[in-house]
């Protein structure tokens, strides 16, 4: 693995309809799931960050750049689309907000499975489901996710295994072991679970 610059981008714009807020603002242990997440990427090395979301979430701070979302409510691809055009890098560690079981030493691992930067995608597979929200993919599937995105399968499932099959990604059968930190915190029993 070579130490070129990649970036990390943070997926934070869902309505989060079944946790009844916004997850991004949610607290956990003791920080907002947005800055925890932000700091999982800038501790793996992300020499960019960017945070891809709706306009009206009102992410502030310093040491990132907001990319909001071209229109809302198309769903997390709509995200993972945008980081894809925006990056500075060829490479980008994509993280979903409501994903954080994810540690950064399994981020570390996933960069692993690159020969060097830039590399192709590495997606986690969660018995046979894609994992695409705490993955990388190379800038060069942006016209592919725009492709998906103006289509009729938006799914995350759909992008992940045409950038497979086309060659730009392979998937890691993710370990029994870690399968647990890939959970999504989606509704308010998810948080009482905890971590």
């Amino acid at each position: 693995m070579t130490a070129s610059a990649f970036t990390g981008a943070l997926i934070a714009g869902g309505r989060s309809s079944r946790m009844g807020r916004d997850k991004a603002f949610l607290d956990w242990q003791g920080r907002p799931l947005w800055e925890l997440q932000l700091a999982k990427l800038r501790s793996v090395g992300a020499s960019e960050l960017l945070v891809c979301g709706r306009r009206d979430q009102g992410f502030a701070g310093d040491g990132f750049r907001f990319v909001p979302d071209d229109v809302d409510d198309l769903g997390p691809l709509s995200g993972l689309a945008n980081a894809l055009k925006e990056a500075s890098h060829e490479t980008i560690v994509v993280l979903a907000v409501d994903m954080p079981l994810v540690t950064a030493e399994l981020l570390l691992e996933l960069l692993k499975k690159c020969d060097g930067l830039p590399c192709r995608g590495v997606v986690p597979v969660v018995r046979g489901r894609f994992e695409p929200l705490a993955a990388f993919f190379p800038a060069s599937l942006s016209s592919l996710a725009a492709i998906h995105l103006a289509g009729s399968d938006r799914s995350l499932q759909g992008f992940s295994a045409e950038a497979l099959r086309i060659g730009l990604a392979d998937g890691w059968p993710v370990p029994r072991d870690l399968e647990a930190l890939f959970r999504s915190m989606n509704a308010p029993d998810d948080l009482l679970q905890g971590p």
